[in-house]
This record gives structure tokens, C-alpha cells and sequence, in this order.
């Protein structure tokens, strides 16, 4: 039986063609997920970056303080030691940033994505998260005094260690947690779900809403 050789070249000549496309859709998305040098530089001269495209890079160190970032793409940025004291915060998307030792306190995180984020030794006291998302946040020896988590999701949060009195976290969900060591005196836990939620050694006393 003869073979139909052109018909085969054809077909594969094809699939290379899908295949290059395919690449080329990839390559195209993660050039338009990565930052504006323009954003960039607004944000360092103005401090005001509503919806800016900032993914990726890298500003350690830097005095953001009372910045306005409302919206703004943060995935993946490199914050470490970061002050975000007071910035407007609210809706950004930090997916899996890196924010170790940021000065985040007083700011206002409502309704931002922090999933995956690693906040380690970050000070979050006073801040607003009511209804952000922290999915497998990491917030291992944090500071967040009286910081607001009402309503927040807390799914698989590592709150180890973390220095969390009298912050609030009604009707937060918390399944799966882990606060050991956590020092979560005064703090409130009205409604909240606490499924699976390590506990071990955590500073409870005068918490309301949550017990062992």
C-alpha cells in the first residue's frame, strides 16, 4: 500500500504553524502582564498610580508612603522593606508578591488580592483588609495590631508567630489556618470559620468569638 506522503507533510507542516501561534499568544501575554516603564516612573515622581501596570518589578526599599495605588497590578513585585504606611491600597492585586519587612501599617488593603503573598515580619497594624482575599498568605511573625480582617479569606494563612492583638476578624474565613504562636489576644472572631485551624500555643486570652 503506497503512503501519502504529501498529505503527511502538510499535516505536520500545519501543526507547527498552531504550534508557533500557540507560543506566540504566550509570549504576547506575559509581555502585556509585565510592567509599564511608564507607571514606574509616575509612581516614583507623583506617588499616584491608580490602575498602573507595575507586575514584576522590583522596588526594594522605597518610601511609598501615602501613595495611591487603587487597582493597580502588583503581581509578583519585589516590596521587600517597602513603606506603605497609609498608601491607598484598595483592590490591588498583589498575587504572589514579595513584601518581607514592608511598613504596611495604617493602609488601606480593602478588596485587594494578596494570595500567595509572602509578608513575613510585615508590620500590618491598623490596616483595612476587610474582604480581602489571603489565600495561603504568609504572614509568619507579622505585626498587625488591631489591624481589620473582617470578612476576609484566610484560607490556609500562615500566622505563625504573628503579633495579631486586637485585630479583627468577624466573619473572616480562617479554614485551615495556622495561628500557632500567634499572639491573637483581644482579638475578635465573631462569626468566623475556623475549620482545621492550628491553634497550638497561640495567646488566646481575652480573644472573643474563638476557642480552642
Amino acid at each position: 500500500m503506497a503512503l501519502n506522503f504529501t498529505n503527511t507533510t502538510i499535516a505536520i507542516q500545519a501543526w507547527r504553524i498552531v504550534g508557533l501561534a500557540l507560543l506566540s499568544c504566550i509570549g504576547l501575554a506575559n509581555a502585556a502582564q509585565a510592567a509599564n516603564p511608564a507607571d514606574v516612573a509616575r509612581l516614583l515622581e507623583t506617588k499616584q498610580c491608580r490602575r498602573c501596570n507595575l507586575s514584576g518589578v522590583s522596588l526594594r526599599g522605597v518610601d511609598l508612603s501615602g501613595a495611591d495605588l487603587q487597582d493597580a497590578n502588583l503581581t509578583e513585585v519585589d516590596f521587600r522593606n517597602v513603606n506603605l504606611s497609609n498608601a491607598n491600597l484598595r483592590g490591588v492585586n498583589f498575587h504572589n508578591a514579595e513584601l518581607r519587612r514592608a511598613n504596611l501599617t495604617q493602609a488601606d488593603l480593602r478588596g485587594s488580592l494578596l494570595v500567595g503573598a509572602n509578608l513575613t515580619n510585615a508590620d500590618l497594624s491598623y490596616a483595612q483588609l476587610v474582604q480581602a482575599s489571603l489565600v495561603n498568605v504568609n504572614l509568619r511573625e507579622a505585626r498587625g495590631l488591631q489591624a481589620n480582617f473582617n470578612g476576609a479569606d484566610l484560607r490556609s494563612a500562615n500566622l505563625t508567630d504573628a503579633n495579631l492583638q486586637g485585630a479583627f476578624f468577624n466573619e473572616a474565613n480562617l479554614s485551615n489556618a495556622n495561628v500557632r504562636d500567634a499572639n491573637l489576644s483581644q482579638a475578635f472572631f465573631r462569626r468566623a470559620l475556623v475549620t482545621n485551624v492550628n491553634l497550638g500555643q497561640a495567646n488566646l486570652r481575652g480573644a472573643i468569638g474563638l476557642g480552642r
